[in-house]
């Protein structure tokens, strides 16, 4: 499964295309300023098993001047079982409320079949690494894989396949509401309602096994794009190893001066719970049967974790070296250019004795 959230704004017009109107008429779309800059927050899981795909939660989270208290019974009437609205202070995500998500997965996935072990990706910002939204996974038996800082764009099904498409769909059901409303805005039970069909048509009738295949999450490896094979500069076949990523390796996820929650992410692995961790796991033939406090299952998007982490470690450090060179050089340029002045341009010159 992938985790991960992204702004709708309220006005979805703007698009290309030819308008037909009378001779001295002007063209435009008349949407209040508010509308423009408002927006909800869709928090969505996208998940490789087709079956599974309905039944997990899509979130969508709104302050309190959007969802207003009168809007609430007309907005859950339009949403589906698996589109639960938050309604709070900000629209966007937050640690407590992204815990919250992670609890209601797992209450989810508990009615499904036990052969399943959960695998959660999740990005690396401070919001899904707090210690809050560890906990819940690890009490609700999920798995955490880290997608490197400065990477996802790269590695996350959710950006790399998802959001795109997911928000095209958005776009057309809109403009189609529009048409049929003879141009009038669109209240924001009607909005939500178009959210609603893009989750059904977009998040839950479409197969994702190929977006994490793609991005090295699953398939032992052996469908890595092309893509991700160029920027890695992997010449020779990928894969993953089945050792604990060192504590470097694992920093590497996370942001600069970020702090790394070891002890949380390997607290499934550790101790007495990691014995029937990997009894589980040895039962679905995923992992060797060796030590296996050191071992991840084999050919599963947890061992891909490590492949992704070690693969990381240099193009994050060129893309972090060249960004910080790139705003040196910036800064020297600045320094080194004569100030404009209301138009005029202020040179300095130092007189000699």
């Amino acid at each position: 499964m992938n985790l991960d959230e992204t702004g709708l704004c309220l006005f979805q017009g703007g698009g290309r295309g030819n308008v037909f109107v009378r001779r001295r008429q002007g063209v435009a779309q008349r949407v209040p300023r508010q509308k423009r800059r408002s927006y909800i927050t869709h928090v969505a899981v996208v998940c490789d098993q087709i079956e599974v795909q309905p039944v997990l939660p899509q979130f969508i989270v709104g302050n309190e001047r959007t969802f207003r208290v009168q809007d609430m019974a007309a907005l859950h009437r339009v949403c589906p079982p698996n589109v639960v609205l938050v309604r709070q202070r900000s629209a966007w995500n937050n640690k407590l409320l992204c815990a919250r998500i992670v609890r209601h997965i797992g209450t989810a996935l508990a009615k499904l079949d036990s052969n399943f072990q959960p695998v959660l990706l999740l990005d690396a910002s401070r919001i899904h690494c707090a210690s809050d939204v560890i906990n819940a996974c690890s009490q609700a038996g999920i798995w955490v894989v880290l997608v490197p800082s400065l990477l996802t764009w790269l590695l996350q099904p959710l950006d790399t396949h998802t959001f795109q498409v997911y928000k095209a769909r958005l776009r057309f059901e809109y403009r189609r509401v529009r048409c049929d409303q003879f141009g009038r805005d669109l209240t924001i039970v009607e909005f939500v309602e178009c959210v609603c069909v893009a989750i059904r048509v977009v998040l839950q009738d479409t197969r994702w096994d190929f977006a994490f295949d793609k991005d090295g999450f699953g398939a032992g490896q052996a469908l890595v794009s092309t893509r991700i094979r160029a920027k890695f500069e992997a010449t020779a076949s990928i894969v993953a190893p089945s050792s604990r990523p060192s504590e470097f390796e694992i920093g590497l996820c996370f942001p600069r001066n970020a702090r790394v929650p070891l002890t949380l992410l390997w607290r499934p692995f550790d101790g007495p719970r990691a014995v029937s961790v990997l009894r589980r796991a040895t039962a679905m033939n995923t992992v060797h049967e060796d030590d296996g406090a050191s071992l991840f299952p084999v050919g599963s998007p947890l061992a891909s974790c490590s492949f992704v982490m070690r693969s990381a470690a240099a193009p994050l450090a060129s893309a972090r070296s060249v960004r910080a060179s790139t705003l040196r050089q910036r800064v020297v340029e600045r320094s080194r250019s004569p100030r404009i002045l209301g138009g005029s341009t202020l040179v300095a010159h130092c007189s000699q004795d």
